[in-house]
């Protein structure tokens, strides 16, 4: 069987409901020596069924069962795994593409200089009401990524597409390595940083692809990002940790988490996070404050930041 061109991974877990869009997506496309790999995550709502029935792909699509949900960094490398695609290009289950997406990023890599291993779009993102709330990245850049990706990873600026625009080498893979399936999320900024050391990017103007928050998606859950972030930091504060910018941004990440868990009523893992935060940048005094604050309890906590927010929106 000759190999495609192009492998599609698609990752999912639990999205039924949406899945079919994205897919439609792909049979859209208007370049075709593609496959399609749907790896699903351990979900529980009927996805077999779903591609089982889903005619417009019939023939290039395969379906891999994972029995224990280990997230996406995990179904996307079983979905590499299986690839046998010269490029290999992510789409997550709740996004979809313009139809010629495909077409000009294999265009751009037949045209491109060998060193270039990765291309991304720009995308429009939507918010759970399917309104469009923006356009990235604001900032793209191309080329020799390596000193710009710190930057990148420590979320003073987007430079560079979510996974869901990319498309990649295979080589890439065989050179980095595949995803860092201990990260729960940011497992994107680590495979840019790490792809950047050898290969360089480019970038594609158009609005090729179309990303939709969802309710229960890892930057809704406050538990599993901070955790992903801890393993993030751990990994990368020996070669940028002394980077200012870096270490501020990663603790004022874990400050928001830590806010998150006291409005939930978590304040044990709150004052956890606060501390964490306090301990990467000794500086800062926000967590002081709200560790204290939260000795008031639960329901006073949150009172006490929304009357906050409401003398911050007054004096606007």
């Amino acid at each position: 069987m000759v190999a495609p061109v192009v492998s599609v991974i698609i990752p999912t877990y639990n999205r039924a409901h949406v899945l079919p869009r994205a897919l439609d997506s792909v049979a859209n496309q208007t370049y075709t020596d593609y496959e399609v790999i749907v790896v699903d995550d351990g979900s529980t709502d009927g996805t077999a069924d779903l591609i089982s029935t889903f005619a417009k792909l019939r023939g290039r699509i395969s379906y891999i069962r994972v029995e224990r949900n280990r997230g996406a960094a995990a179904a996307r490398n079983r979905g590499i795994d299986d690839a046998r695609g010269t490029y290999i290009a992510f789409l997550d289950a709740d996004d979809e593409w313009a139809p010629t997406k495909l077409a000009m990023q294999v265009a751009l890599f037949a045209a491109a200089p060998p060193e270039v291993g990765l291309i991304t779009t720009r995308y429009i993102l939507f918010d759970q009401a399917g309104q469009l709330t923006s356009v990235n990245p604001p900032h793209p850049k191309e080329g020799d990524l390596s000193l710009a990706m710190i930057d990148f990873i420590a979320g003073r600026q987007e430079i560079v597409g979510v996974f869901s625009t990319l498309m990649f080498k295979r080589s890439v893979i065989e050179r980095v390595g595949r995803l860092d399936e201990t990260l729960r999320c940011w497992e994107d900024a680590d495979f840019y940083f790490r792809a950047a050391r050898y290969f360089h990017f480019s970038f594609i103007p158009e609005r090729l692809t179309m990303k939709y928050d969802s309710a229960d998606s890892i930057s809704c859950n406050w538990a599993v990002e901070a955790a992903g972030v801890r393993v993030f930091w751990e990994k990368y504060r020996d070669e940028v940790g002394a980077f200012p910018h870096f270490r501020r941004y990663i603790a004022r990440h874990q400050h928001g988490m830590a806010v998150f868990a006291c409005l939930e009523g978590n304040l044990s893992e709150g004052r956890r996070l606060f501390r964490e935060s306090l301990a990467i940048l000794p500086s800062q005094w926000h967590p002081v404050v709200h560790l204290a604050l939260t000795l008031s309890g639960t329901r006073a906590y949150a009172r006490i930041l929304s009357l906050r927010e409401q003398l911050r929106r007054t004096a606007a």
